[in-house]
């Protein structure tokens, strides 16, 4: 199950819960935050986590291990854009091999006719 939060800014975000108190940034409004550990909580900006001399004690000690590279978060009512992007190259990809059959046939046709 996910953690269904809210960003800085009140936009919706759904997240796997491997992603707790990881940073993170909205796709609707490029804030930076840290990932709550919970469902229904706010995340906190990166801004106000900086401030802060100590990390809060309610992180599970897996999302201490590398949070130093921010991760995409999808919103919560849309498939996150990396989904998108390899349907989308695959359907480039299909699209590029339907074509290359269509011309192959069509200069076996035009052999057949010329003969």
């Amino acid at each position: 199950m996910g953690i269904r939060f809210n960003c800085p800014q009140g936009h919706p975000l759904n997240v796997k819960e491997f992603l707790a108190g990881k940073r993170g940034i909205c796709p609707e409004c490029d804030v930076r935050f840290i990932v709550p550990v919970q469902s229904g909580d706010t995340a906190v900006p990166v801004e106000e986590v900086a401030a802060e001399p100590s990390l809060p004690t309610a992180l599970p000690a897996k999302a201490l291990d590398d949070d130093s590279a921010p991760v995409e978060i999808s919103p919560g009512s849309s498939r996150n854009g990396q989904s998108r992007n390899r349907r989308r190259q695959r359907a480039k990809a299909i699209t590029l091999a339907l074509s290359a059959v269509v011309v192959f046939l069509l200069v076996v046709l035009m052999v057949v006719l010329l003969r």
